[in-house]
């Protein structure tokens, strides 16, 4: 696995992760997170 793709699935962790602790929302400032791993645009 190289290390972009290793970035990726810590991102998508991070945003279930918080779900299964009951957060409704987990935001990011990078848009491609935004769309792809679950999370939400802060701007």
């Amino acid at each position: 696995m190289t290390l972009a793709e290793t970035f990726w699935v810590l991102r998508r962790t991070y945003a279930e992760t918080a779900r299964q602790a009951g957060c409704e929302h987990t935001v990011t400032f990078d848009r491609r997170a935004a769309k792809s791993a679950g999370m939400r645009l802060l701007t």
